[in-house]
C-alpha cells in the first residue's frame, strides 16, 4: 500500500472502515438481549477520584489522535480539518462507548476468560439460530484488515517524516527497510504476557506524552516559526 502511495491507502481504508463499524455495531446488537443494564452499579465504580484522576491514564485508547496534525498538509488546517477532527473523534468515542457498555452489561459471562482481547471475548457470543454458531473467525479477519490499515498509515507518516528529516528524494525504497525493521521489532515478545506488560507499564504513558504534549510542542513550534518567517517577509 505504500509503494502505491497515499491515495492507495486512503481507498482501502475508505473501504474496510465502514465493514469494521458495521462488526462492532453487530456485536453490540448481538449481545444486548442479554445486557443487565444493573451491573454497571455503583455509578462511578471506586469513586470519582479513581475515575477521573487515577483513570486519566486509559485516556491512551485516543492516542490513534495522533494521526491527526499529519493529515493537515492533505485536507488543509481550515474547516476541513477542523471538520474531519470533530467527525473522527465523534465516531471514535461512540463506538467505544459501546464496547464498553457491552462488557459492563455482560461482566459476569467473561470474568473467567482470559481477556487478551476485550471484543474478541464478545465476538464468541454472536450467533444466527443454530446453524451460523462461532463467527468470531470472521470478526478477526475484519480486525485484521484494520491492523493493516493501522500499519500502512503509521508507516506512510513515518516515511513521510523521515524523508524530510534526512532529504531524501524518494521514500519508496525506505518503504522495505522500514517495513523490515517493523517486522523484526514485533518478533521481539516471545508471549501474549510480555505484549501486555508492555502496553500497560511503556506504551501507555508513552502515547499520553506523544499526543498530548509532544505533539501539543511541535504545533506550537511550527505556528511560531510560520509566525517569525512571515513577519520576515513582511520587512
Amino acid at each position: 500500500m505504500n509503494l502505491f502511495g497515499f491515495k492507495t491507502i486512503s481507498r482501502v481504508t475508505l473501504i474496510t472502515i465502514p465493514i469494521i463499524l458495521v462488526s462492532i455495531v453487530l456485536i453490540f446488537v448481538s449481545s444486548s438481549p442479554d445486557f443487565i443494564p444493573q451491573r454497571a452499579l455503583p455509578i462511578l465504580g471506586y469513586g470519582a477520584y479513581d475515575t477521573f484522576v487515577s483513570g486519566l491514564g486509559n485516556i491512551f485508547a485516543f492516542s490513534s489522535m495522533f494521526i491527526a496534525p499529519f493529515l493537515i498538509p492533505y485536507i488543509g488546517s481550515g474547516k476541513e480539518f477542523k471538520k474531519a477532527g470533530l467527525i473522527a473523534m465523534i465516531v471514535y468515542s461512540v463506538y467505544l462507548i459501546l464496547g464498553i457498555i457491552a462488557l459492563l452489561f455482560l461482566i459476569p459471562s467473561i470474568t473467567e476468560i482470559n481477556n487478551t482481547l476485550s471484543i474478541y471475548i464478545l465476538s464468541r457470543r454472536v450467533n444466527f439460530g443454530e446453524f451460523i454458531q462461532r463467527i468470531d473467525a470472521i470478526f478477526i479477519l475484519i480486525w485484521i484488515m484494520s491492523i493493516f490499515n493501522y500499519l500502512a498509515i503509521t508507516m506512510h507518516f513515518t516515511l513521510n517524516t523521515f524523508k524530510k528529516i534526512t532529504s531524501i528524494k524518494y521514500e519508496r525504497a525506505m518503504t522495505f527497510c522500514f517495513s523490515t525493521l517493523l517486522f523484526s521489532i514485533a518478533l521481539l515478545p516471545r508471549t501474549i504476557a510480555d505484549i501486555s506488560i508492555f502496553e500497560k507499564t511503556v506504551y501507555k504513558y508513552i502515547s499520553i506524552i506523544f499526543v498530548f504534549f509532544i505533539t501539543m510542542f511541535i504545533l506550537i513550534w511550527a505556528y511560531l516559526k510560520k509566525k517569525k518567517s512571515f513577519k520576515k517577509g513582511a520587512r
